[in-house]
């Protein structure tokens, strides 16, 4: 958390006054540590499990999004409205916290347990029918992606833990702490097949998933495509086409393994951009 508070520059002396009784473990957080310590818990960014701090911890992977779900939603008040410059501030501040968290590992046990190649100072991998070169420490990708695709990239390449595949596939809100965000994508996904993807011809359709490297497998849907976001982060696209008694339906699939690599957060993002470009939306773009 000491990191997250520094990338986003809070005024410590303003929070100095952070009660945190609270917490029963208090007496725990280190001297050094504990202006960033009040500063994160009076913006209300951090809210402990439970009645603990747990300072001396590692933090997890769903408390790390859950902080940045708490950041940005004190950037955004009411639907649609931004009440600070949202591109500028939390996806800069995200980008600082990816690159500090990668700093962490070796680029070896980084491309051991993401699959990623590294030679010469450069990771490798394709994604989405891209093959592109990642360069520590600024987190460089060539050639550019877009700022959410490449943020996802980094926090893959931080959070791989190795784990094989299993060839069993779950739904988004099947993921590890997914029924809500998840299940959002679910429904989306359901929705623009049925407007969108269900009513093209096979042949669209498969040269639209070719364009992002999609590999077209025989499957019990009118229509199967697995896109690979990152080695060993697969992601499935099922389709059953319209006829005359029932409307096109779909969903996109994830293997079991990959809440090793993602959390539902960043899986979230890897499905709105793998249907934003199948459908030419640009909501992801950015």
């Amino acid at each position: 958390m000491t990191v997250v508070a520094r990338a986003l520059e809070l005024d410590y002396d303003a929070y100095a006054k952070t009660d945190l009784s609270a917490f029963s473990d208090r007496d725990k957080i280190s001297a050094w540590a504990l202006p960033y310590v009040r500063a994160m818990v009076g913006a209300d960014y951090i809210h402990g499990r439970g009645k603990v701090l747990a300072p001396q911890d590692n933090i997890t992977r769903a408390e790390f999004a859950q902080i940045f779900a708490n950041i940005i939603g004190s950037y955004i008040t009411v639907k649609g409205t931004y009440d600070k410059d949202i591109k500028g501030s939390v996806l800069e501040t995200m980008f600082a916290v990816a690159r500090e968290r990668l700093s962490q590992h070796t680029p070896e046990d980084i491309a051991e347990k993401s699959g990623a190649q590294y030679a010469d100072g450069l990771f490798s991998l394709k994604t989405l029918g891209q093959t592109v070169t990642v360069q520590l420490p600024d987190c460089t990708i060539q050639p550019p992606l877009s700022q959410w695709h490449t943020l996802t990239l980094l926090h893959y390449l931080d959070l791989a833990d190795g784990a094989p595949l299993t060839g069993r596939t779950i739904t988004f809100s099947q993921y590890k702490d997914g029924l809500v965000r998840g299940g959002g994508l679910d429904r989306n996904a359901e929705l623009i097949v049925r407007r969108d993807l269900g009513i093209l011809t096979p042949e669209e359709l498969e040269r639209r998933c070719r364009s992002l490297g999609a590999e077209i497998l025989p499957s019990n849907a009118d229509f199967c495509a697995r896109f690979d976001f990152a080695p060993r982060y697969l992601v499935w696209l099922k389709v059953w086409f319209a006829d005359e008694d029932f409307p096109a339906s779909g969903r996109l699939l994830l293997d079991e393994s990959a809440p090793h690599y993602l959390t539902i957060e960043d899986a979230v993002t890897v499905g709105s951009l793998i249907l934003d470009q199948l459908t030419g939306a640009q909501h992801w773009a950015v």
